[in-house]
């Protein structure tokens, strides 16, 4: 099996068994496959001859000569997946999803104010804000479920038209539902069938779901609901994954059962988007991070970028056992902060220094230590700070 360059640069045809394969009912799928692939590739990528095309294509970069494998897989008919490989700089390849001065306004209220972000194949791109900020609506835009006043969103190199969620996209919305009667096999085979696509090997094992295939929709719990729509998101393998509060109403176990699924889907190349109001799970999963708040890009970035961008002095918090603040307020180099939960409170400019200091003074006195914490800023906390300076 092969691959050769098509009549565009960056497409490319079959050949051999997986030409005969793309013949008679499967030709639209080639089609559409061939373009996805042109649609994601700049013009400095080009197939080569003899490219194995068994789950993976061979491309050499114009910018620097390089050889790098690509895995390529056809998507429910719609989409090639592909995973941009670390050597390769991110602006020689177009993102599966390109938001552009997004804005969308509800009467007299702007809802989204010119929000623009991408997301990357092989990236989980987290989307974060308060209540209100817009987050729903963006994501609502960018699935083609809702229509934008101005802006452009582009799917795999094509524009997202309204009222048509795009075939290579898997979408688990905040609120959802099936109808009550039918049963967990009964709507995996039916998105399957849509999406024509064979559903996931294995997803119902991975998220939970084993036992009951046969269960009705309303007869399922919360928890067990939330799992069904995330494998139906999933079943097509598709290229973007759109997740809106996905861990809401699961289970620890679950919980990270999902993290290490998404982890898997990674590094497949799975382009992902993460809207969620848990920051620690927003800083262990996101490679990217855009922050939206009253519908603007506050910021943007990785999340330790983001944590950088605030106040970088270490917290440390410390419980003795005779308590009282009065004796730390001198620690060098902190300044004392309201109390919490029993524990006296600093930010340190040299935690070093006021770490030893500290311990110093506890060995000199009678006094003993409980518990001693020393912690780096959060996400949470540099989020918070954005919300405060950045809420009309």
């Amino acid at each position: 099996m092969g691959a050769e360059a098509l009549e565009g640069p960056g497409e490319v045809g079959l050949h051999g068994d997986a030409e005969r394969a793309a013949r008679g009912d499967d030709a639209e799928q080639h089609a559409r496959a061939v373009s996805a692939l042109g649609a994601a590739c700049e013009k400095h990528i080009e197939p080569q001859p003899g490219d194995d095309w068994t789950g993976r294509a061979s491309l050499v970069c114009r910018q620097d000569a390089r050889t790098r494998w690509i895995p390529a897989r056809v998507l429910g008919g719609a989409s090639v997946r592909f995973a941009r490989p670390d050597s390769c700089k991110p602006e020689h390849v177009r993102p599966v999803l390109d938001v552009h001065q997004l804005s969308r306004r509800y009467a007299d209220r702007l809802v989204l104010d010119a929000v623009s972000f991408q997301v990357a194949a092989g990236e989980i791109h987290g989307l974060l804000g308060p209540n209100g900020a817009g987050k729903t609506t963006a994501l609502e835009c960018a699935e083609g479920l809702r229509k934008p006043d101005s802006g452009d969103i582009t799917f795999l190199g094509e524009r997202v038209r309204h009222g048509r969620v795009p075939a290579g996209m898997g979408v688990q919305l905040q609120v959802g539902g099936l109808p009550g009667a039918m049963t967990v096999e009964e709507a995996l085979r039916f998105v399957s069938a849509y999406k024509r696509a064979p559903p996931r090997p294995g997803i119902v094992v991975r998220l939970g779901l084993a036992g009951l295939e046969k269960r009705p929709y309303q007869q399922l719990s919360v928890g067990q609901q939330r799992r069904l729509q995330l494998a139906l998101a999933i079943a097509h393998q598709p290229a973007l994954l759109i997740l809106d509060e996905p861990t809401a109403g699961l289970d620890v176990a679950t919980r990270t059962q999902l993290h290490a699924l998404l982890a898997e889907l990674k590094s497949e190349g799975t382009a992902i988007i993460l809207a969620t109001h848990d920051m620690a799970e927003a800083e262990k999963l996101a490679d990217q991070l855009t922050v939206l708040i009253a519908g603007r890009v506050a910021t943007h970035g990785t999340p330790r970028e983001i944590t950088r961008q605030g106040d970088q002095r270490t917290r440390i918090a410390v419980r003795t056992t005779a308590g009282g603040e009065e004796k730390w307020r001198t620690l060098p180099a902190a300044t004392l902060q309201p109390s919490k939960d029993g524990y006296a409170v600093f930010l340190s400019d040299d935690p070093a220094v006021s770490v030893r200091a500290l311990l110093d003074e506890v060995a000199r006195t009678t006094d003993s230590l409980v518990d001693l914490r020393v912690e780096r800023p959060s996400l949470e906390e540099r989020f918070l700070e954005l919300t405060r300076r950045e809420a009309p």
